[in-house]
């Protein structure tokens, strides 16, 4: 019965392929960026590449030096060549891939309680045994909501390490995966709905209380007789008044 290599051990997969790159060549190029999301899936790329001009000088394909198998073999992975002019290697696709099947005892990525934690090393220190270093090594995780603390650099919901061969990377993290992050969405609506009501009940109020005031404004105006105008003499009052 044939097995099939799932990516159970991604990270720890990248580690392992970097360090024979590392080994073999004296010159990588890692760049990974990964997605997670809340519901434990994963998206992102993962682009492992060597100096062009080395694959020149043995007039070999990266994917006749390397092997073109994909390292992370399974369903949910996908490659392409990468090409950028200084580096040659391959793209490896991740999507919707189960969280479980990242990590291992020296990288994990767990996600409970509402927070992603991000524990381990990626071991580059291949390239620093055989006194060789340098090279590109960016490794960039994005969470559902705002990264709370971090070795790396922090933007927003993206934590950052950089390096470079011969380096072992600590990463460390500490994520929300959102479903508590800011202002609850009904929360909202309903706290707008009730200020347009109370804005509706003090203009309407403020109506009906200038229609009272020029009610009353209208009878008293009614009630009292209009001053004589300069000159005139007041009527005089009726016969009976003035026998009285």
């Amino acid at each position: 019965m044939s097995t099939t290599r799932r990516p159970a051990r991604a990270l720890a997969l990248v580690s392992a392929m970097a360090a024979l790159l590392l080994t073999l060549s004296g010159c990588l190029k890692l760049d990974m960026d990964l997605t997670f999301h809340a519901d434990d899936t994963v998206d992102g790329t993962v682009v492992l590449a060597v100096s062009s001009s080395l694959l020149e000088s043995t007039g070999m394909t990266f994917d006749e030096a390397f092997g073109s198998e994909d390292p992370f073999d399974g369903e949910a992975t996908s490659s392409e060549a990468y090409e950028d002019g200084t580096y040659v290697g391959r793209t490896y696709h991740f999507a919707d891939t189960p969280l479980a099947e990242f990590g291992d005892d020296d990288m994990k990525v767990t996600h409970e309680d509402g927070k992603f934690v991000v524990d381990g090393e990626l071991d580059l220190s291949a390239g620093g045994e055989t006194g060789l270093s340098g090279g590109e090594v960016r490794v960039a995780f994005t969470f559902p909501g705002e990264v709370e603390s971090s070795n790396g650099t922090i933007d927003g919901s993206t934590v950052t390490w950089e390096a470079q061969a011969g380096d072992v990377v600590q990463l460390d993290a500490v994520a929300s995966d959102g479903t508590s992050d800011g202002f609850p969405v009904l929360t909202l609506v309903w706290v707008l709905v009730g200020l347009v009501v109370v804005a509706i009940v003090v203009v309407v109020t403020v109506v009906l209380l200038r229609r009272r005031a020029a009610r009353r404004d209208g009878v008293d105006a009614a009630t009292v007789p209009p001053a004589p105008a300069a000159g005139e003499v007041p009527p005089a009052p009726p016969a009976d008044q003035q026998q009285a």
